[in-house]
């Protein structure tokens, strides 16, 4: 209920609004995913600044109830799935493990952290990848100012003005050699002739919809990474 406080909360005042300890709120961060409080914060910030709490409601802004509300959501979620299904290549994604085994370093850009997304930085671990999760334009900008060939930089666009900064950084990398592979809600997008492979898993009904149909990419090109690299199957060399 206080997270609109959390931008102006040192982390010891976080802390005790919790009722938990700074050692613990730190570890909390930590399994969250975040380095530190101050990227836990300016997270936070940009969430309540890109995002309505306000009206939960426009998933089905029409609904009478919470049972209508619940029902109608879920079937919209359900039939973006489905879409999302119809228009996905295997081939893609074949390719795309290629790409990550052979690439020396992974930059992950993104808006947001999700279990979906450390699953796949994990297996990338495990096999010795270096890997860079950048969620703030300033990351973003400076990974693709030293962007080489040997690296990826795996990015995630929403088609929504907030993700603009992400394909912002498309030129800077093609100029530079780095490799470039999109999860992309669009069809098309500003500089999508310089990547290497985009992957369009479809535009959901409502915003939350996108991105849990950018997890499940997240989730299947993880698996069929650690199938094909890490479960010593090794089916591609």
């Amino acid at each position: 209920k206080n997270i609109a406080k959390i931008p102006e909360w040192t982390i010891e005042q976080a802390a005790l609004a919790c009722h938990i300890s700074i050692s613990t709120f730190r570890r909390f961060i930590k399994d969250m995913g975040y380095n530190s409080y101050t990227e836990f914060k300016m997270k936070v910030t940009d969430v309540i600044e890109n995002f309505d709490f306000i009206s939960p409601a426009a998933l089905a802004a029409d609904a009478s109830n919470f049972d209508e509300y619940a029902l109608r959501s879920s079937t919209s979620l359900i039939q973006d799935i489905k879409a999302m299904s119809s228009h996905l290549q295997p081939e893609q994604f074949i390719q795309a493990a290629r790409m990550i085994h052979n690439s020396s370093h992974i930059y992950i850009h993104d808006l947001l952290k999700s279990n979906m997304k450390l699953a796949l930085q994990a297996h990338l671990a495990l096999s010795g990848k270096e890997v860079t999760l950048s969620y703030d334009p300033q990351s973003q900008w400076a990974d693709a100012q030293n962007a080489e060939p040997s690296q990826l930089f795996l990015m995630v666009y929403d088609g929504q003005p907030r993700s603009r900064q992400v394909i912002h950084t498309i030129p800077e990398v093609h100029s530079r050699g780095g490799k470039m592979l999109v999860l992309s809600s669009a069809s098309s997008f500003s500089h999508m002739e310089l990547c290497d492979i985009v992957i369009h898993t479809g535009s959901g009904h409502f915003a939350l919809s996108d991105m849990l149909l950018h997890d499940l990419a997240y989730l299947y090109l993880a698996e069929l990474y650690k199938s094909m690299y890490i479960s010593g199957k090794k089916f591609l060399e």
